[in-house]
């Protein structure tokens, strides 16, 4: 058992150990490991936002900033958007479950529940309605997908400050060359003549 879990981009979900053991967490991982980690699932998140630069409190925020989503808002434990994960239960909750999307193929209804299906090929039945994960899932995509935006907007920011600076350097040189023009052709003349 481990007293500390660092999310990395081969962690599929992090849950708590069973709806009456909430201060264990069960971690799994693509490659088929799983860690138990002697720590609930809500304070797990918590330590790997900090672990990331920022808090628990400001990556809900920022969700809350980008999409509107106030209630279960997925979190986003780096600031590039690598990690994004959603609760499936309120953080007030001591018992959850924390999905990453980008380990998520597919999810069905299966009865009262859900059957999430990992592209490594494991399936996980999800005792909530078919419905509370759709929904969490999308609230995830939606973050996903302004943090695209937002990222997207920077690269085409920058690229058009370099490319502002690369045609201000190239007047420059430009003017340099006709100013030196203008002089070669201006010595070709006698001034003192007149």
């Amino acid at each position: 058992m481990k007293s500390y879990y660092t999310i990395n981009k081969n962690t599929m979900y992090i849950i708590s150990d069973s709806y009456f053991n909430t201060k264990m967490s069960v971690a799994k991982e693509i490659t088929g490991e799983e860690y138990e980690i002697n720590k609930s699932v809500n304070k797990l998140m918590e330590e790997n936002c900090l672990r990331f630069s920022s808090n628990y409190i400001h990556r809900k925020a920022m969700t809350k900033d980008m999409t509107n989503i106030i209630s279960k808002p997925p979190i986003m434990i780096d600031f590039f958007g690598s990690y994004i994960y959603f609760p499936l239960f309120s953080d007030r909750n001591a018992y959850n479950l924390w999905f990453n999307i980008r380990h998520i193929k597919d999810y069905e209804k299966e009865g009262s529940s859900t059957k999430v299906y990992f592209y490594n090929g494991e399936e996980f039945l999800v005792e909530v309605s078919y419905y509370q994960f759709d929904r969490q899932y999308s609230n995830a995509m939606k973050l996903f997908y302004k943090m695209s935006l937002k990222r997207e907007a920077f690269y085409r920011e920058s690229e058009l400050k370099e490319r502002s600076m690369y045609s201000l350097k190239e007047s420059l040189m430009l003017d340099e060359y006709k100013r030196h023009e203008y002089f070669k052709h201006m010595q070709q003349f006698d001034f003192s003549v007149y």
